[in-house]
């Protein structure tokens, strides 16, 4: 059943229910990162990546669904640096998705931001930063600041 299929309206002009993109997209996401990111089922990636035009932002990561799965395959192989351990947020505005996540780079606590388009039902643009965790004694509030000098306050 289509995810929208409740929804559905007749008109005479092109129609679209607010929030339906969105929602489906961020689903669409939530998805790759439990799949793909997080439990490593490689072979699930042509349902989500689209095979002709999938442009990573990455500069360590060529285009494509190959590169894609080289780089994704070498990670789980050599159990080199990357773990996605959970998800936290997701953020969706119409073709966008935001996905902030936890888990390790280097064994080093680390958060995941991934930023995807959505286009079709597919993922064809990706764009990633990974920041470390910074640690703090018990009840101490702590602010880390990003790459892009936004703040983040958390209890620990």
């Amino acid at each position: 059943m289509d995810i929208a299929s409740p929804l559905r309206v007749k008109c005479h002009f092109k129609c679209e229910i607010p929030g339906i993109k969105s929602y489906t997209n961020r689903e669409i996401v939530r998805s790759f990162v439990d799949d793909i990111l997080i439990k490593g089922h490689l072979e699930k990636l042509e349902h989500y990546i689209n095979n002709e035009h999938f442009t990573q932002h990455n500069p360590h990561i060529a285009d494509g669904l190959s590169a894609l799965r080289s780089a994704l395959k070498a990670t789980f192989d050599e159990g080199v640096a990357i773990k996605y351990g959970h998800l936290h947020r997701l953020l969706a505005e119409g073709n966008f998705v935001l996905a902030v996540s936890e888990g390790s780079l280097n064994g080093v606590h680390s958060s995941f931001y991934d930023l995807f388009r959505v286009s079709e039902g597919k993922l064809v643009e990706h764009w990633d930063t990974i920041e470390t965790v910074p640690h703090a004694p018990s009840g101490k509030t702590t602010t880390a600041s990003s790459k892009s000098g936004i703040l983040d306050q958390r209890k620990a």
